[in-house]
């Protein structure tokens, strides 16, 4: 089984956030991000990305209310 080819189309399919997400949507029968990068010898998530040459798209982030960033601020001082 070619693991970086499987691996690079099944990413491209569903465009994952992260790691946990890529092993949570990935189709039945496909292997985990874990088994690809140890099959390929890297270990962590984005030397797997960059082995296939797949770039990590940047997070989403919660946008916060004027509220949150209050105590947010309180919290830190």
């Amino acid at each position: 089984m070619d693991y970086k080819q499987a691996f690079i189309a099944e990413y491209k399919r569903i465009s994952p956030q992260g790691a946990h997400d890529y092993n949570k949507r990935r189709a039945s029968g496909f292997a985990t991000w874990g088994k690809v990068a140890k099959e390929l010898g890297v270990v962590k998530w984005l030397d797997l990305l960059a082995v296939c040459e797949l770039q990590n798209p940047p997070r989403k982030s919660k946008a916060r209310t004027r509220k949150e960033l209050t105590v947010i601020s309180h919290i830190e001082l």
